[in-house]
């Protein structure tokens, strides 16, 4: 049963901007709108003081998956300049309108756009970034994916592996409804910006995601209906 949309449980739909066959404009006013709920919900907020956490001084390098529009490069950038903290910075994804767009917006010899895909990436690529980080992607991954893609990301991070995503509660999946039902221009955003709420996780789902990945996570609620996972392999 649904009410507005709303699934009881986590929903399995797919979201419309993973649909093979997707308009490249449509795709770049999806990262337009997203740079901008982001911006107003501060959801890269909650990465930077995880960032911190993980890699308290010095130079870090980050290991970016599912990068979207490139936002969180762009926030590392300016953090960098504001803390006189060195950068470097690989983005991996999958979609290749999004490394394109990405590129476009942002370059810099410390920061790169490829396209790669997680599991490939684990299998041959070594442990070369402090940080792995991954944000409003993990929903993405569905059942055992997630962890699997949690269980990669531990392979190829030095220090740990940040994850930012949302939690599942009807109070943000009606107010993203309601406010891109009213201010966006993008069907996608419509139909998807709820639903990634609706396939977002609980407490306990990440913890056991973590728990089957091999990982000890500490779990921690952000304002605006966010978790932010820290995530740390284990020394056996």
């Amino acid at each position: 049963m649904t009410w507005w949309g709303w699934e009881a449980g986590q929903s399995l739909r797919e979201e419309l901007m993973d649909a093979p066959g997707v308009e490249e404009h449509e795709l770049h006013r999806v990262y337009e709108e997203l740079r901008t709920i982001n911006r107003w919900l501060g959801g890269h907020s909650s990465s930077l003081d995880g960032l911190r956490r993980l890699v308290p001084e010095g130079p870090v390098s980050v290991l970016d998956v599912g990068f979207g529009g490139g936002d969180f490069a762009e926030v590392l950038a300016a953090w960098s300049r504001r803390t006189g903290r060195p950068v470097r910075y690989l983005g991996i994804e999958s979609s290749p309108v999004a490394v394109s767009y990405a590129r476009e917006r942002f370059s810099g010899e410390s920061f790169r756009f490829e396209r790669a895909d997680l599991f490939e990436a684990a299998e041959r690529m070594d442990a070369g970034h402090d940080v792995v980080h991954m944000s409003l992607t993990l929903h993405h991954f569905p059942g055992a994916s997630a962890v699997q893609a949690v269980r990669a990301m531990a392979r190829l991070a030095r220090v740990g592996v940040l994850v930012n995503d949302l939690q599942r509660h009807f109070v943000p999946y009606a107010a993203i409804k309601g406010l891109t039902a009213v201010f966006s221009r993008s069907r996608l955003v419509k139909n998807d910006a709820p639903l990634s709420v609706n396939r977002g996780f609980l407490r306990g789902e990440l913890a056991s995601i973590c728990a089957r990945a091999g990982v000890d996570a500490e779990i921690r609620w952000r304002p605006m209906f966010r978790w932010l996972l820290i995530a740390r392999p284990r020394q056996d």
